[in-house]
């Protein structure tokens, strides 16, 4: 029997978990310049401006060493993924037991990557605010910008293959905000056997002991909510992480809320203290829309403020939002 080997199959996961471990600790710049303290004179200050110039040439750095040792290292491997893969399908004694096994780490070691090297967030709270009070260059920025986009193209098109060969769900399409819409009173069926029912929440059937049993699966809220809250809301500081307490209700299964219920919430954010002034939508029919796409709720137009007042009931659960 040929030898089986996973070389590249092994070496491509490795990657993908320090590409991820990296993003996930570093992010695309720092990660200060998202608690929205920066004052103009701020920058005038000659110590803080080499601070944060210093802080700049050594992110860049970092985000190099990532493409050129990571980055590169998966497109290659990603070359041999699908002969490997065939490779193993006809010699392994083990075959499903091997497939699982490989498919279980490619999916914990992949995530959206783009939610999290966000390009037009890095201009916008980094790159744009430095290149204007002449810390950087516009080549620098661009410099930056490149390297972002080409770590960003080469992980995607590693994801693309490795989800075609192994018939994994690509990450980009698990939990995508705006691809959630749920009927009001109406339940739908899905190819999986999962339902999905009018709190906006999965439920997945399955058979034990000749029944049908029902089991809620806890709807995930994405990681780009978090953006919209204060730095002290987040728990950041030595604070209460309010925000997780937030997030805790929005996602309990074990509450079976209306939308009407939800258009509540979506105001009561809205018109709280904890959202960041920049991220705060222009209106609070942008901000209720882009909220049911988050949760899963569904979006009605006739709800506007003047008829969501929330209840004693909300006001209790929330009451971090009214401080």
């Amino acid at each position: 029997m040929q030898e089986i080997t996973t070389k590249f199959i092994e070496s491509s996961i490795a990657a993908f978990r320090a590409i991820r471990t990296f993003v996930f600790q570093k992010g695309a710049y720092p990660r200060n310049f998202d608690i929205d303290f920066w004052k103009e004179e701020d920058y005038q200050d000659p110590d803080l401006r080499r601070s944060i110039r210093e802080e700049f040439e050594l992110y860049l750095q970092m985000l190099v060493n990532v493409y050129f040792k990571y980055v590169k290292a998966l497109d290659e491997a990603t070359s041999y993924i699908e002969s490997e893969y065939n490779n193993l399908v006809i010699n392994s004694r083990n075959l499903e037991q091997s497939l699982k096994l490989f498919k279980g780490k490619y999916e914990e070691a992949m995530f959206v990557i783009e939610w999290q090297l966000d390009i037009n967030k890095t201009l916008g709270n980094y790159l744009i605010p430095l290149q204007n009070h002449n810390i950087i260059s516009s080549q620098d920025s661009r410099d930056y910008q490149k390297i972002i986009c080409c770590i960003g193209l080469y992980y995607c098109e590693a994801v693309n293959v490795v989800c075609e060969v192994f018939d994994i769900e690509k990450p980009w399409n698990k939990n995508r905000p705006e691809t959630i819409k749920i009927e009001n009173s109406k339940t739908e069926s899905t190819e999986s056997g999962a339902t999905v029912v009018e709190d906006g929440h999965t439920s997945q059937i399955t058979e034990k002991n000749g029944r049908s049993e029902t089991k809620s699966i806890k709807r995930q809220i994405p990681s780009e909510f978090a953006e919209y809250f204060n730095a002290p809301f987040k728990g950041i500081g030595g604070n209460i992480n309010f925000y997780e307490k937030l997030v805790s209700s929005l996602t309990d299964v074990t509450r079976e809320r209306s939308s009407y219920e939800y258009g509540k919430i979506a105001l009561l954010i809205y018109k709280s203290n904890k959202m960041l002034q920049r991220k705060r939508p222009n209106t609070f029919r942008e901000w209720y829309n882009y909220f049911c796409s988050i949760v899963g709720c569904e979006y009605n137009s006739s709800y506007k403020p003047t008829n969501l007042s929330a209840n004693d009931a909300l006001k209790k659960e929330f009451y971090y939002l009214l401080e």
